[in-house]
């Protein structure tokens, strides 16, 4: 299995949530950074000094799942610095 892919949104936190939200992507709560999408976590973190957003897609088609949300989250008008490969996974 991969590690989680990261996908770089120059967007707010609530905007990212909001598409994500749109997508059909649960969350427990209106203020959650963890969100379900099929078989995947994607997890939220915001960088206020830098205006970035970064989504942490994790589970069995993790790199897939991050471009083509990555694509969304563009439509949805959050602009996508990039996609980055999937992280190693380091075995204990």
């Amino acid at each position: 299995m991969s590690g989680p892919t990261l996908i770089l949104v120059r967007a707010s936190l609530d905007t990212v949530r909001s598409a994500l939200l749109a997508l059909g992507a649960p969350a427990q709560n209106r203020r959650s950074v963890a969100f379900d999408y099929d078989d995947h976590l994607i997890l939220l973190d915001h960088e206020r000094e830098e205006f970035l957003t970064t989504a942490a897609v994790g589970g069995p088609n993790a790199f897939a799942t991050a471009s083509w949300l990555a694509h969304q989250l563009e439509d949805f008008g959050c602009p996508v610095d990039g996609v980055l490969p999937p992280l190693d996974v380091v075995s204990a």
